[in-house]
């Protein structure tokens, strides 16, 4: 049977709500019941929480500008600007740049050869459709001392509709929010700027500290994809990848391809970078990086 939508907004769903004082004001859905101009929406002001939600009235519920079309894609795990009209565009392309620009790092002057922030002894989870980020994001907070499951978090950190199964992706702020709602750091960073041959030097500083990293690359397939880097040696980066082959004998994880590896594959420093090349989308997020810390003072 199929399911039967009852809310306009998904519970935390990030919207702009029209403001007098800022033009628009980002908020997050608390609670939204019925369509239209009957709906019953009470929003907070994104990263207040919910105390601070209030009953939006006529004129905000008909202004309000959902900022989740930017996850939308017909490919899978694509996140990039699409379908939006114009106000959408604007505004989520400045909530992007001036609330969440990525910092840059200096480079790191002496790494050691190899480092892991996990064993080559756990079994990897495959991925469902357009779920990338969800299953990726789930490993980092396992990896932090979190309870998580990838199939969980799809509804939390990724965005659906209820008639296109296809039509659905995850923004990196969205999993920014949830490490936020967990306690652990969510500051993103970018490589851009930094001599190629160095940037890879930026997640191996993390890995050094025993933080996996969250980043974005264009996978094999060409669509847009979150990965885990989980460790590394001369012979290249460990990743957690969530889509990479399923094993036939267990349909529920993937094949582990570099054996004793943390991780369920490695790729060579060459490779990575390419595909890291292609990451992002709209001229957002390119060289995008996020490293997952137990508490914020360890950043």
């Amino acid at each position: 049977m199929d399911s039967v939508v009852t809310q306009q907004f998904q519970t935390g769903q990030t919207v702009f709500v029209p403001s007098d004082e800022q033009g628009y004001e980002a908020m997050s859905i608390v609670e939204s019941k019925g369509f239209g101009a009957n709906a019953q929406i009470k929003a907070a002001p994104l990263g207040s929480g919910s105390s601070s939600a209030r009953t939006l009235d006529a004129q905000e519920k008909a202004g309000i500008v959902d900022s989740d079309p930017l996850a939308l894609s017909g490919a899978p795990d694509m996140v990039k600007l699409t379908k939006l009209s114009a106000p959408a565009l604007l505004l989520g392309a400045l909530y992007a740049v001036l609330y969440l620009q990525p910092q840059r790092e200096a480079l790191p002057a002496e790494l050691p050869a190899g480092a892991g922030v996990t064993s080559g002894a756990l079994s990897w989870p495959k991925q469902g459709k357009n779920e990338c980020g969800a299953y990726s994001l789930a490993l980092a907070l396992r990896l932090s001392g979190r309870e998580a499951e990838g199939a969980d978090l799809v509804e939390v950190v990724s965005h659906r509709l209820s008639w296109s199964e296809a039509l659905s992706g995850t923004l990196p702020w969205k999993i920014q929010s949830e490490l936020a709602r967990q306690g652990l750091t969510r500051q993103t960073f970018s490589a851009a700027g930094h001599p190629r041959e160095r940037r890879l030097d930026l997640l191996r500083r993390h890995l050094a500290a025993g933080a996996p990293v969250l980043f974005l690359v264009e996978s094999e397939r060409g669509s847009q994809h979150y990965v885990l880097a989980v460790g590394y040696s001369p012979e290249g980066i460990d990743l957690y990848d969530p889509n990479f082959t399923r094993d036939p004998a267990r349909s529920e994880r993937t094949l582990d391809d570099n054996g004793a590896r943390p991780g369920n594959r490695t790729l060579s420093e060459e490779a990575l970078l390419g595909l890291w090349s292609g990451g992002g989308g709209g001229g957002l997020y390119r060289w995008w990086y996020l490293p997952v810390y137990s508490a914020p003072n360890n950043q």
